[in-house]
Order: C-alpha cells, then structure tokens, then sequence
C-alpha cells in the first residue's frame, strides 16, 4: 500500500527530474570570433534542488527559482537573476522573464523552451548525473 501512495505521489509531481541537465545551442563562432565565448554563450546547465527549486547557468548567466508540475510537463519560473531578486533587475529583465517550458522526451532527454530566450529555439537537454539514493 504505501508503495502505490509513493508512486502515485510522484505521479502526481511531474516528472522525476532531479540531477544535472546539460544542453548546447550549438552556436557558430563567427569569422575572426573565439569559439570558447560560442560555446558559453550556448551552453545550458540546468540542477534541480530539494523543494522545488533549480539552479539555471544560460549563457553563462546564474538564474535560479521554482519549478512547477503541470501533466507531464515542468515549468520553470526564474526569480533570481545573478542572486537578486527579478523584481529588483528593472523592467528590461523583468520583460524577459517568462516561464521556461520543459518536455520530457521518449529517449530520455528534455526539450527546454524559453519563449523569451535567446534565440528562440527549443534545446535538448541530456541528463549528465542524479543524485544518489
């Protein structure tokens, strides 16, 4: 019985995401450009914490907030920017902030979209570890 509570529990949550997530955009380095800056510029590190909360590296920049569970989707709302609150940012941040949208894939990986990110374009992400037990 409390096995099936378990389970049924976690079902409701969302999706067992916990780990380290990795991501590229895969970004070009133009004609005469370094291609360390492209490739940090495309990198995404995405943990997830105890209590709902992340730790977001996008484009080299810290983000973190709260994760939310909606079917088999995640949902990710960024409330620190560089470690202070959205609000305190000004406008031009807080206009840039939307809710990041994750999808679990049939192979295992995430498809990331941030509707107001940096290109655009939806980013597999790769789970890289978990934590242990």
């Amino acid at each position: 019985m409390a096995l099936g509570v378990c389970l049924l529990l976690a079902a409701c949550s969302g999706p067992k995401l916990d780990g380290r997530w990795v991501g590229d955009r895969e970004l070009r380095t133009p004609p005469g450009g370094d291609p360390l800056v492209a490739s940090t510029l495309g990198k995404l590190i995405l943990e997830f914490e105890p209590g709902d909360r992340f730790e977001l590296r996008d484009s080299g920049l810290p983000k973190a907030g709260k994760v939310r569970y909606a079917g088999e989707k995640a949902y990710l709302r960024v409330d620190t920017f560089f470690g202070k609150p959205i609000e305190t940012q000004g406008d031009e941040v807080a206009a840039r902030n939307a809710e990041i949208e994750l999808t679990p894939q049939k192979d295992g990986s995430l498809l990331y979209y941030d509707p107001k990110g940096y290109d655009g374009k939806s980013v597999v992400l790769r789970r890289e570890s978990q934590p242990g037990p």
